[in-house]
């Protein structure tokens, strides 16, 4: 016995550092286990994250499509009441330059109707006058007949 575990002790430390060596791979090996386990959770885990991120994905682009289409649409409708406007605006230009032809034409009107007037005035001035003198002579014309 002194052969295997020599005079001085040598053999037991020895077999001490088999048993400590063997206690350390056993608890490496379950370390190894451990972290097996919990990259194949965190692998699943990060599987399950990558479906939700491209699923996040899909809706973002569905999303970005239906903008764009309404983007699309609103600037086919802003050409339309842009045209529409730009339309009105020149009949708006032409029915100013009517109102002012009309205007004018009222004025030249008001003015012939204002000289017209005075000559109407004029005329109901001299009639006044002309009856005047009928009624004089009639007058004198009786006094001289009787």
């Amino acid at each position: 016995m002194q052969d295997v575990f020599g005079s001085d002790g040598e053999g037991v430390e020895e077999v001490e550092a088999e048993v400590d060596l063997e206690g350390e791979l056993v608890s490496a090996l379950e370390e190894l286990e451990k972290i097996r386990k919990e990259y194949k959770n965190s692998k699943n885990v990060a599987a399950q994250e990558q479906d939700i991120f491209n699923k996040y994905i899909q809706e973002s682009e569905k999303i970005i499509a239906n903008l764009k289409a309404q983007v699309d649409d609103a600037k086919i409708i802003n050409e339309v009441i842009k045209s529409d406007f730009d339309a009105k605006k020149s009949r708006c230009k032409e029915l100013e330059s009517e109102v002012e032809t009309k205007q004018k034409e009222c004025q030249k009107l008001e003015d012939e109707m204002e000289k017209l007037t005075k000559e109407l005035e004029k005329c109901q001035d001299d009639l006044k006058l002309r009856m005047k003198y009928e009624g004089s002579t009639n007058e004198l014309n009786n006094m001289l007949n009787k």
